[in-house]
């Protein structure tokens, strides 16, 4: 029997032990990404405030946003974590990936603009651009594979 907490959206799972575990796993993966992708090295501690402040943003602006778009369901839209409780993948697979794929966007948009303020001078635009995207990226397969494979018992 899987646990009740993969019945619920990631808006009630955020307020969790599991839920901090969860983003604290992804801002490390991000961490480790950025700094291999410009220092060359698996971990670089002056990465650690800059990646760390540019999740706090672009959750802090997915929450106010999803909230807005939502009337108080927050986090739904940024992070549409959904279970087979609230959603039938085969028929609104489409709709689900409209919403993610709006979010990884807004995402890239506001990591890219932090990390590009905090860090142009050390790295330059591009290197920067191109870590936060790919970065992003990995984080968000590896996040999403794990979390929609729980939530909708794939796994």
């Amino acid at each position: 029997m899987q646990p009740i907490i993969a019945n619920a959206s990631f808006s009630i799972l955020v307020l969790m032990p599991l839920g901090w575990l969860f983003m604290a796993a992804t801002v490390a993966l991000e961490i480790a990404a950025f700094s291999r992708l410009t220092v060359r090295r698996w971990w670089n501690r002056n990465l650690i405030a800059p990646v760390l402040v540019a999740n706090l943003l672009s959750g802090a602006v997915g929450f106010f946003a999803s909230y807005q778009l939502n009337r108080g369901w927050w986090l739904v839209v940024w992070l549409p974590w959904v279970s087979s409780n609230e959603v039938d993948l085969k028929s609104q697979l489409g709709a689900i990936s409209v919403y993610y794929g709006a979010a990884f966007l807004a995402t890239i948009l506001v990591e890219c603009a932090t990390m590009h303020v905090w860090l142009r001078r050390r790295f330059g635009t591009a290197t920067t651009l191109k870590a936060t995207i790919l970065t992003n990226v990995a984080s968000y397969l590896i996040g999403s594979v794990a979390i929609y494979s729980w939530s909708f018992r794939l796994i």
